[in-house]
């Protein structure tokens, strides 16, 4: 079972991918002198449309991906990420990835603020910083310590 939703990634990440796709084989017709003659000339928003509208494209989609998609990315593990199978991506990878730890949704104004933090949604983040079982619940007894241990891992796949 996934843990988390990744339709919405599948499909922006894969929408992006296409559409930037259609756009170079579009530009290689054009070249090339084979786009067709009984459609309308070549523009970027000719393609696009197709895939987005325009504005969502340049407003959220080409600033989310667009670095993370490029071969020279300074984020590539972000993109391994979203080119993996839901079923593939543990939860502790994507904290990890992320920097975040108990949010199952992001957004794209998260890939944004990840970029922009170089790679983290929060700049504090340190995966060992978690307090360990036995210092959080320190005074609480053996049955509530259980409990809390309990709690704390529930939403683990």
């Amino acid at each position: 079972m996934v843990w988390y939703d990744l339709v919405w990634y599948e499909i922006a990440w894969g929408r992006y991918l296409e559409c930037t796709a259609a756009l170079a084989r579009a530009k290689e017709m054009v070249e090339a002198g084979s786009w067709p003659s009984d459609t309308p000339a070549f523009t970027e928003w000719l393609v696009i449309e197709v895939f987005i509208g325009r504005s969502t494209w340049y407003a959220n989609y080409v600033p989310a991906f667009g670095a993370i998609a490029d071969e020279e990315t300074d984020f590539p593990a972000m993109r391994d990420w979203l080119d993996s199978p839901p079923e593939q991506v543990h939860r502790s990878d994507t904290e990890h990835l992320w920097g975040i730890q108990n949010q199952l949704n992001f957004t794209m104004e998260d890939i944004k603020k990840w970029q922009d933090n170089g790679g983290t949604l929060d700049k504090n983040y340190n995966p060992s910083s978690s307090p360990e079982p036995d210092q959080s619940s320190k005074g609480k007894g053996k049955m509530k310590a259980k409990e809390a241990k309990a709690k704390s891992h529930k939403n683990l796949k």
